[in-house]
């Protein structure tokens, strides 16, 4: 990214726009896709994670740890 921009405008310009058109162009595809998607009822439902236990005694002992304790003069 450097070295591009210690070209010059029009260089760092011609390097910069391959990269930023490919993602403009990507996230048109993608947009497309999920329309095309939407349309013709292909999409999937997620599903959800499964419950992880709560270990409270850990959780409490986390946010009392990165409290800094007081500073006494």
């Amino acid at each position: 990214m450097t070295l591009g921009n210690l070209r010059g405008i029009r260089e760092a310009g011609a390097i910069f726009a391959v990269p930023t058109y490919l993602f403009i162009f990507s996230f048109l595809v993608m947009l497309v896709v999920g329309i095309i998607k939407v349309f013709t009822h292909a999409l999937t439902p997620t599903t959800t994670p499964p419950l992880l236990p709560v270990i409270e005694p850990i959780t409490l002992w986390l946010i009392l740890r990165a409290s800094p304790p007081e500073l006494s003069p």
